[in-house]
């Protein structure tokens, strides 16, 4: 974004846009900005979607890993809209062609995921990298995306898909740009459906955060 001091006069409010604009990107930074992939994995494809510019890289895989007897279970997930995530799992860099993330991944000794998001109207995405047995370079501050629809809404009411191991021990946290938060209960594991009444127009940050305080997901949502 680049700011001038002066109005667009081709564009309709754009003092008011801009600074609307300006301020969900602040609550962005609030929010992620300790994770050193900030400006690839959030910033980025935030100011895409804020703006409707689709120019340069889709947003860097966000990755959530729990280790297990099994080995190491990684859950990808992308804040670019429409994106896929591809992957490889022997070191070599993948490409739109490599096989296609469609659930949590479980990582055995010696394997290295490396991880795109790719979407057709954007370059491809910064990779991802994770070695088991090796160094890692997860972001302890990575957290899955959630989905929340409708998005925008306009109404008071809309969806959360909750993860299935949260079961009845997490709530909801709606963030505004100023940083309020408003909390929301929810019936278990699954879809869950809120009604907020009072939301004004603007960005949200919404959690799913587990009682012990740890946040286990967020996503967006628009109000309009």
């Amino acid at each position: 974004l680049v700011w001038g001091g002066r109005g667009r006069p081709d564009v309709a409010d754009y003092d008011n846009r801009y600074r609307t604009t300006l301020a969900a990107l602040e609550q962005l930074w609030l929010t992620y900005g300790d994770d050193p992939y900030f400006f690839d994995r959030y910033y980025h494809p935030e100011a895409q979607e804020l703006t409707g510019y689709a120019i340069g890289r889709a947003g860097m895989p966000i990755a959530h890993v729990d280790t297990t007897a099994a080995g190491v279970r990684v859950a990808l997930s992308t804040w670019t809209d429409g994106a896929e995530i591809r992957f490889t799992l022997d070191g070599s860099p993948p490409t739109p062609g490599s096989t296609r993330y469609t659930d949590t991944l479980t990582l055995t000794q010696n394997q290295k995921l490396t991880a795109v998001a790719v979407r057709g109207d954007l370059d491809v995405s910064r990779a991802f990298a994770l070695s088991v047995g090796g160094v890692s370079t997860v972001s302890r501050f990575a957290v899955p995306s959630v989905d929340v629809w409708p998005n925008p809404v306009t109404a008071s009411q809309f969806f959360v898909r909750v993860p299935g191991d949260l079961g009845t021990t997490s709530r909801i946290r709606l963030i505004d740009v100023a940083g309020n938060s408003r909390w929301c209960s929810f019936d278990g594991a699954g879809v869950a459906r809120l009604h907020v009444a009072g939301l004004t127009s603007g960005v949200y940050v919404v959690e799913i955060v587990s009682t012990a305080g740890a946040v286990r997901g967020r996503g967006r949502l628009v109000v309009k």
